[in-house]
């Protein structure tokens, strides 16, 4: 099965932004970011998610992940799961 940009996948906006979810922040220590990565800036959080991922995918040499894989990630989606994530560990320790 071939999924579209425009196509949702396993609730999230794309088949992209649900693997980066699921690869890289899913079992991630929110509380080990800093607080300044949580900015109230959407697009400042947004642009740090893409940024954190491009270097951990250079790092392990993943080729998987391809400038334009990373195009079709909604950035603003994973942002905002990473609020939602944090701000629920943080209610529930």
């Amino acid at each position: 099965m071939f999924v579209t940009k425009h196509e949702k996948y396993n609730g999230w906006n794309s088949f992209e932004t649900w693997k980066v979810m699921h690869d890289h922040f899913n079992d991630m220590d929110l509380e080990k970011l800093e607080d300044n990565f949580f900015s109230r800036d959407r697009y400042v959080v947004a642009d740090l998610a893409r940024s954190y991922i491009e270097m951990m995918m250079e790092e392990k040499s993943e080729l998987y992940v391809v400038e334009s894989f990373l195009d079709n990630v909604d950035w603003v989606e994973v942002e905002g799961a990473l609020y939602t994530n944090r701000e629920e560990m943080i209610e529930y320790a």
